[in-house]
């Protein structure tokens, strides 16, 4: 399985008709339909026609680029979604911006900044 680093992808858009188009499905993208569609696990694999323990891999691997024949699922119970769930799914489908943590001046220094009078 590809994952989607090794891969470039575009975000999902909307068409002028309303179409949601996805150009390549990731396991997180994959997540956000079955949270859009508000189903569980379970409902989300039997719509599908997937084993759950694949639903549950996504959730646990969002990385992950699913086969094209289960991409090619995705685009369906996508199309067959109402307008509402294809927004949720436009929304939910956007990665959270990364945030990098400030570093402290010393971080990976083993050594303390503190000086310490000799012993004596």
């Amino acid at each position: 399985m590809t994952t989607k680093s090794e891969l470039r992808e575009r975000a999902p858009a909307r068409t002028p008709q309303g179409t949601v188009v996805v150009d390549l499905w990731t396991a997180h993208r994959a997540c956000a339909l079955r949270t859009a569609l508000r189903l569980t696990l379970e409902a989300f694999a039997d719509r599908l026609g997937i084993a759950a323990r694949t639903v549950a891999s996504w959730e646990a691997h969002p990385d992950k680029v699913p086969t094209p024949a289960v991409q090619a699922i995705l685009d369906t119970a996508l199309a067959q979604a109402d307008e509402a769930a294809g927004t949720r799914f436009l929304l939910l489908s956007c990665p959270p911006p990364r945030r990098s943590c400030p570093r402290r001046a010393n971080a990976g220094s083993s050594r303390s900044s503190r000086t310490y009078p000799p012993r004596t």
